[in-house]
């Protein structure tokens, strides 16, 4: 493993473990610790943050020496979820609100801090040439889960962690519509993260001619 891959794995796994476990202490929990713990793991910034951890921790530690395809298909998945995490925060969530404190610190490690290492571990280390257009489809399979899921959990508990999906306040047809154009932002993402996976391939090639 080269030195600057390995400094980057270990900046990923701490930044993203703590800004994790920093968000879960100030999550509230006048409801108690379980209602916490599960509207923690509600938030798809949270779940993406968290794969992004496993992937580095498991990188670091050499325990994932050769994935293969599906280590391609699964670092290329975390890179464009986690780009759109920071892209509909910074565009559209972070508006709404104003974080100070321990708040901010937590806030930008999950959606600022994080996602710019690993977009840059990805196109800096990442393996080229094992990413097929067709592999953008089965990026789509997580989010579709999770749009389901917290759609479904929303109606058992009245939690939605965001507001473009919330069915209490904006009804079924408006939240749908939402989502919809959701899974078309994560296509496109995963379109593009494919599309730069074949240009980084074809640079290259041109390199080693």
């Amino acid at each position: 493993m080269k030195k600057g891959q390995l400094i980057f794995l270990v900046i990923i796994s701490l930044t993203a473990w703590a800004g994790l476990l920093l968000q879960l202490y100030i999550m509230p929990k006048q409801n108690g610790f379980l209602r916490a713990a599960e509207e923690f793991f509600s938030y798809f910034t949270v779940l993406s943050n968290l794969l992004a951890a496993l992937y580095a921790t498991l990188k670091l530690f050499g325990w994932w020496k050769n994935p293969g395809a599906a280590g391609a298909i699964l670092s290329g998945a975390i890179c464009s979820y986690i780009t759109i995490v920071a892209v509909v925060y910074h565009t559209l969530l972070s508006k709404l609100w104003n974080p100070a404190g321990i708040f901010f610190i937590a806030d930008q490690l999950l959606h600022t801090v994080v996602p710019v290492l690993f977009v840059l571990f990805w196109f800096l280390y990442a393996r080229t040439g094992l990413l097929q257009w067709k592999h953008a489809l089965l990026f789509l399979i997580f989010p579709v889960c999770y749009i389901i899921y917290t759609i479904a959990h929303g109606e058992l508990s009245g939690f939605y962690p965001y507001p473009f999906i919330n069915v209490g306040q904006l009804g079924y047809s408006a939240a749908l519509q939402n989502t919809a154009g959701l899974v078309v932002v994560f296509l496109v993402a995963g379109c593009i993260v494919i599309g730069l996976d074949k240009s980084r391939q074809n640079q290259k090639q041109v390199f080693a001619k």
